[in-house]
């Protein structure tokens, strides 16, 4: 049997995956394919759900049974780019636009990425200033 949040997951209802993600429910359980409720968010091209697993730990870098990881499924580029930056990439001011623009929809989840990418653009400046401290 399917883990409700998988079964939200793939269906694209944001409300009912943010109230299973807010009683706890684990993002990164596994169906008996070893794939994740991410997995089924990025390949049904559903990115405000997907946006919303990774703001609560899904791991985009967890491989399924097969050895395939979310990415391998991705729908579109707004995903790609969501699942790159989750896994650390840096992203360009114009893919940052494009995510917040064109691949989310939900407000709430737009503001939470917005906030991790302010985030990690001041941690970012901060190393860079430490760098510049210690040389």
């Amino acid at each position: 049997s399917e883990a409700p949040l998988a079964t939200a997951a793939r269906a694209g209802d944001i409300e009912e995956v943010r109230m299973l993600l807010e009683v706890r429910a684990d993002a990164n359980t596994v169906d008996d394919l070893g794939e994740t409720p991410l997995f089924e968010a990025v390949a049904s091209g559903f990115n405000d759900v997907a946006a919303l697993l990774l703001l609560h730990r899904a791991d985009p870098c967890k491989r399924s049974d097969a050895g395939g990881v979310a990415s391998d499924i991705v729908a579109d580029l707004s995903g790609r780019l969501l699942l790159d930056f989750f896994k650390g990439a840096e992203l360009s001011h114009e893919d940052k636009h494009a995510i917040l623009t064109e691949g989310l929809s939900d407000p709430e989840v737009r503001d939470s990425i917005a906030g991790r990418f302010r985030a990690r653009g001041m941690q970012e400046a901060y190393q860079h200033t430490l760098r510049k401290l210690r040389a």
